[in-house]
């Protein structure tokens, strides 16, 4: 900038001043920049601060630069050079602290310096400082194909194997495919719908080996299939695969198969068992939902393509392919991203059928569609069963010494009985003479095992799996056991069992467990599993607390209940793992407008930043997705009256590696648009109860925080009264403009607990606010304004309300909010009361209970929305 004149005695110091920096610049001390090779002044102040504009300002050729002006700088130089030192622009005599570099290459790493530029009393001669340390950037990638440039997400590619990648930490910039064509695909951005089929193959039980035992018998044993729930064997003579002689379930990898034939060739068939989606809401709910649709093509003789109507609810799918018996699940995945499969590892000329499921948002899966059935191309093959590999051996005759089969094969630990068949064995190999070593037992009349029966005051017990010989799962303990019976005969049989094992409150360390109990129970046997460490537990309620746990460890929950006669149930179990970073605590709303939502969680120790997201609540689509280091936010930009879901995860970096927590989930809603006055009157009379005061004030206070902002212009106003035998108003519609403010003037609120004169409050609410004549504006609703008062109605009343309910209701819209139970140390509120309160039926609510008040805020906000946009429509 070009300086004014300066008084005389200032313009003869500048001149003197001038003239020897001449006379000295004239004896060759100028300075040439080592990095540039410029010729600069190092005495003259350089610009500072020298950095990218916002995020808008930085594009694929272009660059907005910023820097601080030093004191008297008259312009300023920008040069860009290439990493390589090479000068690529240079822009002269700029006179502001900021300028746009334009043609630049997209996706080039560039440094910028800034020289300041001097001018002293109009002289034509110009001094230019030395250059500011160089900047560094990048710019833009160019993006083809459908991508967009993207600040943080460019590491982040969605594809049609990993529709919901894991995303690292690091903010990546580069290009991605945007909503809804999300997926990049061979070059491509396209739809989810557009992705081929996931192909998956149904796996067999491979490498089924035969041992022959004594007593006609055979151990079957065969590699275990990843995520099989267990097996079904088979066996049928070969000359007639119509008869079958065994047939039976096991969650091991081998069985003992008894009472076979000598000399008779047999076919040994091993099936996998897999888990299936399990249907968790009834059709009753209205909230599950069934695809339609289902179409089975492709058909050859080792698979099929199976598709379905895509639904837009539809958070996911689930499909379970079972055998020809429909009952036996031969592949199943209840977390499908697409409304389409490929099937493939079947058998020729066999029959399967097909049936699939899905399920809204985070709910879990619904129904199962009907089944449909299709048989692969081809020819059935007689040696190899339709559901799973199969071999045949010849049994021998009965033999007692080992066998090179036996010692080539290390089996499962043999049964009880067979256990002591082996050691007499082993004994008279060693000892051909003796004859007083053990007896060989006779297992067709022994058994295969020795039941154990816990008695009530055992201090441990357990009982003996009849197939193996091993001690069954959660039956070998001590401790709590002393007050349970087990009786090991009855191990299972008990028709009733545990339900909806649920895990809550799960932290890095910690988890609580918890079931709901079948009738007549005694007691439960909870087994907890992990690599690393095994628990049993007996108790008595329905619920266990977990301590001491490991972080980012999986463990397997089971749960067995005992009748009070020691037969035990099925097991139910459950799948968690710890997080490696505690869950953000107590997610909370703190303001809410038409188009906003502002949140708060607790900091979470160890935690370096956070990842909260916002989703349309009907589609799933994530909206918007911010990574922060504080513990609130606010999203903008929403659409009005939408619901939404916000997830918020802890993120941290251990060895290296970053890690996030499971989400925190909170439900909310944006707000309509309306001009407000809303009068609260909250109960402090002896019919509410201290506890249940706490809970009415929490409810006033989370409807104010879900009203648009307080403005005396557009938006709400609030004022409170608050009542006992006495009424009392606590604060006008001015006195606060801010609503945590008047939020918090609500929850200190001190209660009263003397008995309640509703009909004195309403004539006081009436005088007060609207007989027309107010104490002054600050109480008067606006004239343009939708008024309302919301009206906590506790216990019955000491007086009579109805004539004074009369003059409020022709006043305002009187919303009257009771409680249908009694608690504690509260009443139930008297319907007719509070019928005579509203000012209509429909503006009655009524909360279960005092601690359930929470879950009729979003109704209360919704009759002010629904009356709000009747007054805007009466006023057109």
């Amino acid at each position: 900038m070009m300086f004014h004149r300066k008084p005389v005695w200032a313009s003869v110091a500048i001149c003197v001043l001038f003239t020897v920096f001449r006379h000295v610049s004239g004896q060759g001390t100028d300075t040439v920049d080592e990095r540039t090779q410029l010729d600069c002044q190092p005495t003259l102040n350089k610009p500072s601060n020298l950095a990218s504009g916002f995020f808008d300002g930085l594009g694929e050729t272009n660059i907005l630069l910023l820097w601080k002006a030093p004191f008297q700088s008259w312009g300023f130089t920008v040069r860009v050079y290439t990493m390589d030192g090479v000068l690529r622009k240079e822009i002269q005599n700029i006179r502001t602290p900021f300028y746009n570099v334009t043609d630049l290459d997209s996706g080039t790493t560039y440094n910028a310096t800034v020289s300041a530029i001097y001018v002293y009393d109009n002289s034509p001669l110009k001094l230019a400082s030395c250059e500011t340390e160089a900047y560094t950037f990048t710019t833009f990638q160019s993006c083809t194909n459908g991508q967009v440039y993207t600040r943080c997400l460019g590491q982040c590619v969605a594809s049609c194997d990993y529709p919901d990648p894991v995303c690292g930490r690091i903010c990546s910039p580069g290009c991605n495919c945007p909503y809804p064509t999300h997926i990049w695909h061979k070059g491509h951005c396209i739809p989810p719908l557009l992705c081929p089929a996931k192909k998956v193959s149904v796996v067999k039980p491979k490498n089924l080996r035969l041992i022959p035992l004594p007593g006609a018998a055979i151990l079957l044993s065969w590699d275990a299939v990843d995520e099989a729930s267990g097996y079904s064997v088979q066996v049928k003579p070969t000359s007639n695969r119509e008869v079958t002689v065994h047939d039976s379930k096991t969650k091991d990898t081998s069985v003992i198969i008894n009472n076979l034939r000598p000399g008779q060739e047999y076919a040994f068939i091993v099936r996998a068992i897999m888990n299936a989606p399990v249907t968790m809401l009834p059709d009753i709910t209205g909230r599950t939902i069934t695809p339609d649709g289902v179409v089975i093509s492709g058909v050859t003789d080792e698979g099929f393509l199976v598709t379905w109507n895509n639904m837009n609810e539809a958070r996911r799918y689930g499909i379970a392919v079972y055998a020809e018996d429909k009952t036996t699940v031969l592949y199943s995945d209840s977390y499908l991203s697409r409304a389409k499969i490929q099937i493939v590892g079947l058998a020729p000329g066999t029959l399967y059928y097909v049936a699939t499921t899905a399920a809204k948002h985070q709910d879990p899966l619904g129904p199962f569609s009907p089944m449909r059935g299709v048989q692969t191309t081809g020819t059935k093959d007689p040696n190899m069963e339709y559901t799973g590999a199969s071999i045949t051996g010849l049994l021998q005759e009965p033999v007692t010494t080992t066998t090179e089969a036996m010692t080539t094969t290390t089996p499962k630990p043999l049964t009880h009985c067979l256990s002591k068949h082996a050691e007499a064995t082993a004994y008279y190999e060693a000892n051909p003479q003796s004859s007083n070593g053990p007896e060989y037992p006779n297992c067709d009349a022994e058994g295969l095992y020795v039941t154990t029966k816990c008695k009530t005051g055992t201090n441990e017990c357990h009982c003996i799996d009849t197939i193996d010989g091993m001690k069954k799962l959660g039956s070998d303990f001590g401790g709590e056991a002393s007050q349970i019976p087990l009786n090991c005969d009855n191990y299972g049989n008990y028709g009733s069992s545990a339900s909806n094992l649920k895990v809550n409150g799960l932290t890095t360390t910690g988890a609580e467990i918890s079931w709901t109990g079948p009738p007549d129970v005694f007691g439960y046997i909870v087994v907890l599993t992990s690599d690393v460490v095994v628990v049993q537990s007996v108790i008595g309620k329905t619920s266990i607390k977990l301590t001491s746990l490991i972080p980012g460890t999986g463990y397997i929950v089971e749960v067995i209940a005992v009748n009070g006669n020691g037969w035990t149930s099925l097991t139910i179990s459950i799948l968690f793992s710890t997080p490696t970073i505690n869950i953000p605590a107590r997610l909370r709303e703190k303001e809410r407008t038409e188009n906003s939502v502002t949140v708060k969680w607790d900091l979470v120790d160890g935690a370096e930043s956070y990842n909260a997201k916002i989703s349309d609540r009907l589609t799933g689509v994530v909206v918007q997705s911010h990574d922060l280091a504080t513990n609130i936010i606010q999203f903008t930009g929403l659409q009005l009256k939408t619901a939404y879901v916000i997830r918020v995860k802890s993120v941290s970096t251990i060895n290296g590696v970053a890690h996030e927590s499971p989400p925190a989930e909170l439900n909310v809603e944006t707000t309509c648009r309306m001009k407000l006055d809303v009068l609260f009157v909250l109960d402090t009379s002896s019919k509410t109860g201290w506890n249940s005061f706490q809970n009415e004030k929490m409810f006033f206070s989370e409807i104010m925080q879900k009203l648009p902002p307080i403005d005396f212009e557009t938006g709400s106003r609030i004022a409170a009264l608050k009542y006992f035998n006495r009424a009392f108003t606590m604060f006008s519609y001015t006195r606060f403009t801010r609503t945590a403010d008047a939020s918090g003037a609500i929850r200190f609120t001190r209660y009263s607990g003397t008995p309640p004169y509703r009909g004195n409050m309403l004539r006081t609410v009436y005088d007060h606010f609207f007989d027309g004549t107010p104490k002054s504006d600050n109480y008067k609703p606006r004239p343009d304004a939708l008024s309302v008062a919301i009206v906590f109605v506790g216990g019955k009343s000491s007086d009579v309300v109805s004539d004074s309910a009369k003059d409020l209701r022709e006043s305002t819209h009187v919303i009257a909010v009771g409680v249908q139970e009694n608690n504690e140390d509260a009443i139930s509120t008297d319907d007719a009361e509070l019928n005579a309160i509203a000012s209509s039926p429909d503006l009655k609510v009524v909360a279960p209970s005092y601690k359930e008040l929470p879950s009729v805020v979003g109704k209360v906000i919704s009759i002010m929305c629904d009356l709000a946009e009747k007054q805007v429509n009466k006023q057109a």
